[in-house]
């Protein structure tokens, strides 16, 4: 063998016989790495309407974490519509799905009253409402249920002492106090006429009809439609261009309930818990009174067992590593949330139509966003909301029993009870704009669940059957 040459023999016992599950053709390679690729984090695009943008990193977030949630979010079933994070002011994840865009509206159901707290908050600042303790009568002369006990902070806080029952029974039954409101002419008259069952400010029941009567108030207490008064007051100094606010057939604003409410952008929801993350200001200039968040977000009734409410806010807190870390939450039918934890300067907006929370897979996107910028800390905070979830009540988005029929007979794809409200749009769960001609309320004895979708085809399955509307 000649100076400095080496061979080298490489013995390989190959089998003769190779299972096909251990033989990874390119073709399976390359699909792994396409799903690598579109599952792995990509911060925001910067479109120029105001959000500043960033890497998670940046913001000391972890983003295999976000990855994860990316994941679960994704996740064939998933009913999630959007899901976006905001840390230290700049968003750092948005996510799409289901059909759903950027600059698609979204209903934001119940989570309208804590936007119509705001309003409140900058009508007492500007002199316009006198102040929480001013009586209801004030506005609803001669009515019965409108006394000088009841004031606007217990429509603020469900504290008002009327009989009302939302919570036992879903939408659509006529057991269901705000299903009932809405068959009726007068719904202010209908909520007043409610027989007290407590003094008020003494027991926390919750009520849509508190904050119907509170847009009306607002209403007449700064002399235009709540909608103007929105969009001067709050979503323009918020750079919030487009939205659409449910009315009634008397023409009444709809302050939030099953019927839809305000739809917003979801990143102009984020703009919404970025203005409460920083004390009412945003981009350094005043919109909403600190004083006034500062009590919209304390716990001022306690909601249920862990669980507070404030001023159109839920919130709890968890003591961590000897602090204790808050969670304030904005929360809508069908799992509509937005989620803020003030200590980090954090605020996650889900967008969804999901009708049971523990049967989702926010809790499971929410944890892992939570995780990436809590680290450990974030288990006890999630453990404690999960325990507060209920799988029936107003707040989780109980099924209703009921269908929705318009002329000529055709199946509306809402399944909300406020779909028969003439100016409501009939492609509210499709992420598309339009206006639904008037539709009736009827009961149909049993539950019925519907589902649309722009890009995905439903189909029967052993536990429900979705059935697409007719066209």
């Amino acid at each position: 063998m000649p100076e400095g040459r080496f061979d080298v023999v490489v013995a390989i016992n190959v089998p003769r016989r190779q299972r096909a599950s251990d033989r990874i053709k390119p073709a399976r390679l390359l699909l792994l790495a396409a799903l690598i690729l579109e599952c792995g984090y990509r911060p925001p695009p910067d479109t120029g309407d105001g959000w500043r943008v960033g890497r998670a990193a940046d913001a000391e977030l972890s983003e295999p974490w976000l990855v994860a949630a990316r994941l679960a979010a994704r996740k064939p079933g998933s009913r999630i519509h959007s899901m976006l994070v905001v840390k230290d002011g700049r968003l750092v994840l948005e996510e799409y799905m289901n059909g759903w865009q950027r600059d698609s509206l979204h209903p934001m159901f119940s989570m309208t009253k804590s936007i119509v707290s705001l309003l409140a908050g900058v009508a007492v600042e500007n002199g316009d409402l006198a102040g929480l303790g001013v009586p209801v009568s004030d506005f609803f002369p001669g009515s019965p249920g409108a006394d000088q006990q009841l004031t606007v902070r217990h429509l603020l806080t469900h504290t008002a002492g009327l009989e009302w029952d939302e919570m036992s029974f879903p939408y659509g039954d006529s057991r269901n106090s705000q299903t009932t409101m809405m068959m009726a002419g007068d719904w202010a008259g209908f909520v007043l006429s409610q027989p007290r069952t407590a003094p008020p400010g003494s027991v926390f029941r919750y009520s849509t009809g508190n904050y119907f009567l509170l847009g009306l108030i607002l209403e007449q207490a700064t002399g235009m439609p709540l909608a103007r008064f929105a969009r001067e007051r709050l979503f323009e100094p918020l750079g919030i261009e487009r939205f659409e606010w449910g009315r009634n057939r008397q023409g009444q604003v709809c302050a939030g309930g099953s019927w839809g409410g305000l739809r917003l952008r979801s990143r102009d929801l984020a703009r919404i818990g970025q203005l409460v993350l920083d004390r009412g200001t945003w981009d350094g200039c005043p919109v909403v009174s600190s004083r006034w968040l500062d009590s919209a977000t304390a716990v001022v009734a306690e909601a249920r067992p862990g669980m507070g409410y404030g001023f159109g806010w839920w919130s709890y807190e968890v003591p961590v590593r000897g602090r204790k870390l808050k969670l304030v939450m904005a929360l809508g039918y069908r799992s509509q949330a937005l989620l803020l934890v003030p200590q980090e300067r954090l605020a996650i907006v889900f967008t969804s139509d999901y009708t049971n929370p523990r049967l989702n897979l926010i809790v499971a996107s929410a944890g892992c966003i939570l995780v990436s910028a809590l680290g450990l800390d974030a288990v006890p905070l999630c453990l404690h909301w999960l325990r507060t979830l209920r799988p029936q009540g107003r707040v989780s988005g109980a099924l209703p029993a009921w269908s929705v029929r318009t002329e000529p007979k055709r199946q509306v794809p809402d399944p909300d009870p406020g779909s028969f409200l003439a100016s409501f749009p009939a492609s509210l769960m499709r992420g598309q704009s339009g206006t639904s001609p008037e539709c009736r309320f009827q009961d149909a004895g049993r539950q019925r669940r519907m589902r649309a979708s722009q890009s995905l085809t439903l189909v029967p399955s052993r536990r429900r059957m979705w059935r697409r509307a007719e066209r």
